[in-house]
């Protein structure tokens, strides 16, 4: 007796490989642009509390320059990883951004415990979705790679 999972994405053809690849790449390529926006907005809220200060620190001003151009290195991996993904030959690419994604909502859970619950929910949410669409994207390109070696799927 054979029963159906009906979560279970069904690659038929290579086309669907690529559909699917496409599909986790473009969900790839949202997270990494709407988490990049929310954390950009949270320093730029940082930001203008500092510049109310009548000294400013350079250590402090330092230490932003360096979160910034860490987000925003973290911003170019994730649109590379993304685009590695929806291009169909993101074997190592597409399984790497879950990896990151996973570990952001597990670095949000910690983070929220401590410093506040709503904006990491809110991560955890997007985080979740996203990863259980990229999941889809990571079975279109091992599908993919199997119909171009010719295999079964």
């Amino acid at each position: 007796m054979s029963e159906e999972k009906e979560w279970d994405i069904k690659i038929e053809t290579q086309e669907d490989a690529q559909r699917m690849a496409r599909i986790g790449g473009n969900a790839g390529l949202t997270y990494a642009v709407l988490t990049t926006l929310l954390i950009g907005f949270g320093l730029s809220a940082g930001l203008s509390q500092m510049v109310e200060l009548d000294a400013v620190d350079p250590e402090t001003v330092s230490q932003q320059m360096i979160a910034v151009m860490a987000i925003a290195g973290r911003c170019i991996l994730y649109c590379l990883l993304a685009w590695r993904t929806k291009s169909g030959k993101g074997l190592i690419a597409a399984p790497l951004l879950l990896i990151f994604i996973v570990a952001e909502i597990l670095g949000a859970v910690f983070v929220g415990v401590s410093n506040g619950i709503v904006p990491a929910l809110l991560l955890i949410l997007l985080a979740i979705v996203v990863g259980f669409v990229l999941l889809a994207g990571v079975k279109g390109n091992w599908a993919n790679r199997a119909f171009r070696l010719g295999s079964r799927v």
